[in-house]
C-alpha cells in the first residue's frame, strides 16, 4: 500500500516529539471507560479476554490501562476468578446477566477503578499498571469489595464466636 503522500527527505531530520505519559501509581483511583474488549482462543485450548480502560479525566486523562483474564483453562475448565470479576464489573456498570453475556455491552460505560502494579519478568521494562477493583462511579473503595487480590494482601481472620463453625444460621 503506497502512502497518501511523498516523503521528500529522510536524512536529516529531527527525532519527533513523542507523547510523555505520566506515570500512574499503585493504588491511584481513575475514572475510566472499557474502550477494548477481545477475546482469543489459544492454540492450548484456552480463551483470553485482552481488555483496555481508557482514562476519561483528571492529570492522567487519555492514557491506557490494559488488563488481560483467562477466562477458560488450557484444561476447558471455566476460569472462577475472571467469571467472578466480570460478573462484577458488569453490576457496577449496570448490565445484566443477558445484556453481560455480550462483551460490546461493556464498552463505554463510565466506571471507577483503582490500580496496582504487577511485576514484570523482563527488567528491561517497567512494572504493568492493571486494574485491581472496580467501583460505580461515586461508589467508594474498600478493601473488603475488591475483586482482585493483592498477592501482599493478609487473608482476613473470622470474627470470633460461640458458634461452632459447622452450625449455619
Amino acid at each position: 500500500m503506497q502512502l497518501p503522500w511523498q516523503i521528500e527527505d529522510t536524512t536529516n531530520v529531527e527525532e519527533p516529539l513523542g507523547k510523555v505519559l505520566k506515570e500512574i501509581p499503585d493504588g491511584e483511583i481513575l475514572t475510566v471507560i472499557m474502550d477494548q474488549f477481545g477475546i482469543e482462543a489459544k492454540p492450548s485450548g484456552a480463551v483470553m479476554a485482552d481488555i483496555r480502560y481508557t482514562v476519561t479525566e483528571g492529570e492522567y486523562a487519555n492514557q491506557k490501562v490494559w488488563d488481560s483474564m483467562n477466562l477458560v483453562k488450557k484444561d476447558g475448565s471455566i476460569n472462577d476468578i475472571s467469571k467472578h470479576q466480570l460478573r462484577w464489573i458488569a453490576n457496577k456498570i449496570g448490565l445484566d446477566a443477558d445484556q453481560a453475556a455480550d462483551t460490546d455491552n461493556f464498552l463505554n460505560k463510565p466506571m471507577q477503578i483503582k490500580v496496582g502494579k504487577e511485576r514484570n519478568q523482563d527488567s528491561n521494562y517497567p512494572d504493568k499498571t492493571i486494574p485491581v477493583a472496580w467501583r460505580a462511579l461515586g461508589e467508594s473503595f474498600d478493601q473488603r469489595n475488591t475483586a482482585k487480590t493483592n498477592a501482599a494482601a493478609q487473608p482476613v481472620a473470622a470474627p470470633e464466636t460461640n458458634t461452632p463453625a459447622w452450625h449455619k444460621v
